[in-house]
């Protein structure tokens, strides 16, 4: 992702993308007869800007494709967040993700069912301390809940140094695909590296999320 700053605020670009391994293809018996392929890409524009000294707020625009073997599905969804930063450690903020039409795969020429986007509300606070002369240990709540789904609850845990090096810890209540998730973070002057491990259950496989932002 990309951010710099505009108008008061600032602008962002990101893309984002998700592969699968190689999956099972079957006939209408059972028998195997090869495998295909799956991924979802995400093109999307935020910008962000305050509204009051302590008060932050943004709002996004994507697009979404998502292909499975042949066949392909394209929608867009728009997202708007908020972030209050009241003086101390703590921070409380609020999100709204994925509003926008369903998509629908056309196989063999008839358009299939309408597949919704995963609409999302999702808030939280963090508190953060310092942990001796170099480093800070954040911790954060969070509780989200995703059209078609039931709730579910968040914790997060970060302890970061002045280096710009950074470890981080999340476990999830009432999330019937992942439990918990590790990763680590560094940053430089303009540039950020994020890493994160996320095993899922249900036989989906695990995922490693990488992400790339610079700044300027």
């Amino acid at each position: 992702s990309i951010a710099g700053h505009a108008w008061g605020g600032g602008l962002g670009a990101s893309m984002r993308a998700l592969y699968s391994e190689p999956i099972d293809e079957r006939d209408d018996v059972g028998n195997l007869i090869g495998t295909f392929g799956a991924h979802d890409l995400e093109f999307a524009l935020a910008y962000g800007g305050r509204m009051m000294p302590d008060v932050r707020f943004g709002v996004s625009a994507q697009l979404i494709r998502e292909r499975i073997a042949n066949e392909a599905a394209t929608t867009y969804g728009f997202g708007l967040g908020a972030l209050w930063e009241p003086a101390g450690p703590l921070d409380f903020g609020v999100t709204v993700q994925n509003l926008g039409p369903s998509a629908r795969f056309t196989i063999d020429g008839i358009e299939g069912e309408s597949v919704g986007l995963p609409a999302a509300v999702q808030g939280g606070a963090s508190y953060s301390i310092a942990a001796g002369a170099r480093m800070t240990a954040r911790a954060a709540l969070e509780g989200r809940f995703t059209r078609g789904r039931s709730g579910i609850g968040i914790l997060g845990a970060e302890l970061s140094d002045a280096s710009g090096a950074a470890l981080r810890l999340g476990v999830r209540a009432n999330d019937d695909a992942s439990t918990f998730s590790a990763g680590a973070g560094y940053t430089l002057t303009g540039f950020q590296f994020d890493y994160a491990y996320v095993p899922f259950r249900l036989d989906l496989g695990d995922t490693h999320r990488i992400s790339f932002t610079a700044k300027f």
